[in-house]
């Protein structure tokens, strides 16, 4: 393993809370990089003795480029995060979630290309699976790869950025700046579009990382509620509303790709035993998030007609008409890729 980095580049925040495996596995992700160009700071909700085991061994490999923050009381992500950010000593930073999965090359080929780039991008989406309860690529074929794009000049990569924060590194000043903002105790984790479009909304510059990748192995349905999706966009409808005509054209697409192909998409998609709790579950989901798609579309009925992204980006969806019969979501995905 390379020595460690006297300069590193990236610190991962580690959120630990009611995870599906242990704070072991977790960190082996991180132990295994090739690079150990980059921090990390665990926030963890009452560790176990075996969480205390993990943090002792891995105190003693990371040495002082790990801090441990430890909550007695459960906290929300949004505090938990909150509590990390003093500690950002590094240029970008990731909220590595204990579901996700990166290669061994992952720090190293973020470092390789920040190394060889004059401009250092604000916010970088790298190639994303998800794993789990739905099983998805995100294609993003519509990006240059590795090219550092003005998002003011390249307006159409808003419409195009996937919804999800999982795949995303921000630069740390403006990833401080969105957890000073935020003020919400509600989210969706690693699938939440606050998480994901207010640092876009605050970045300059925008990169796609296409060498490496990382995957998201999800397997609660919870975090597809969308009463908390529907929250989170009207926490950022104001703020979308403050940029210029063309930001809020290619973002009202951005949220109608989001409620009626992603989340729709992967309600569609997950599969339950029928008469069980969880199927229960997202039948109620999918009979709210239509309720909340619905009202979107008749209040922008006028912009959606008019917005020229669908074309654009030659997207094909669901029609009205059989969006209306949840059963039919399971093709979304199928249907068209993107």
């Amino acid at each position: 393993m390379d020595p460690i980095y006297t300069n590193p580049i990236l610190t991962f925040i580690v959120p630990v809370y009611k995870p599906t495996k242990n704070l072991d596995l977790i960190l082996y992700n991180l132990l295994k990089q090739k690079h150990q160009n980059f921090h990390v700071i665990i926030v963890i909700d009452k560790p176990s003795d075996e969480d205390y085991e993990a943090i002792d061994k891995f105190k003693k490999i990371f040495a002082n480029r790990l801090k441990i923050i430890i909550n007695t009381v459960h906290q929300n992500i949004v505090t938990a995060i909150k509590q990390a950010t003093p500690y950002i000593k590094t240029e970008y930073t990731q909220v590595f979630y204990s579901y996700l999965h990166i290669k061994s090359e992952y720090t190293m080929h973020l470092e390789n290309f920040i190394n060889n780039t004059s401009t250092h991008p604000d916010f970088i989406e790298v190639s994303g699976y998800c794993r789990g309860v739905v099983k998805h690529n995100f294609f993003r074929d519509k990006f240059k790869e590795e090219v550092v794009v003005d998002l003011s000049k390249e307006v159409k990569t808003y419409s195009i950025v996937t919804p999800y924060p999982f795949n995303k590194i921000i630069k740390s000043s403006i990833f401080i700046d969105v957890f000073d903002e935020i003020k919400t105790r509600f989210n969706n984790l690693q699938y939440s579009v606050i998480f994901n479009y207010l640092p876009l909304l605050k970045s300059k510059t925008f990169a796609w990382i296409k060498r490496t990748w990382i995957e998201d192995w999800n397997e609660r349905i919870i975090l597809f509620n969308p009463l908390i999706i529907s929250k989170e966009w009207e926490f950022l409808d104001p703020i979308i509303m403050q940029e210029n005509v063309e930001v809020q054209e290619a973002m009202l697409f951005a949220k109608t790709l989001h409620l009626t192909y992603f989340a729709a998409g992967y309600l569609g998609q997950t599969k339950t035993k029928k008469n069980t709790n969880e199927d229960k579950s997202v039948k109620l989901m999918k009979k709210q998030l239509l309720t909340i798609v619905n009202t979107f579309k008749e209040e922008n009925k006028e912009e959606l007609n008019k917005n020229r992204y669908f074309k654009l980006n030659e997207v094909q969806l669901l029609s009205d008409k059989d969006f209306q019969n949840p059963s039919n979501w399971d093709w979304i995905l199928k249907n068209f890729t993107w």
